[in-house]
């Protein structure tokens, strides 16, 4: 059982992280966005995201 796992271990790790590089096929850039907030609870969208990222966070101007 301990050989299965290490064989488990050791071959997992020889994956390499490139093959999976682009896995989600998102391209460009974006130059608009869409109101999808039907019940008006967003005041700002959600459009400020890095490279790579899932979500993103707006900071305010003020710090109030």
């Amino acid at each position: 059982m301990l050989s299965g796992l290490l064989l488990c271990v050791f071959s997992l790790a020889a994956l390499d992280s490139v093959e999976y590089r682009d896995l989600l096929p998102y391209q460009g850039t974006p130059v608009s966005m869409e109101e999808r907030d039907e019940q008006g609870n967003l005041k700002i969208a959600s459009t400020y995201v890095d490279k790579g990222a899932w979500h993103g966070f707006h900071l305010p101007d003020t710090p109030s």
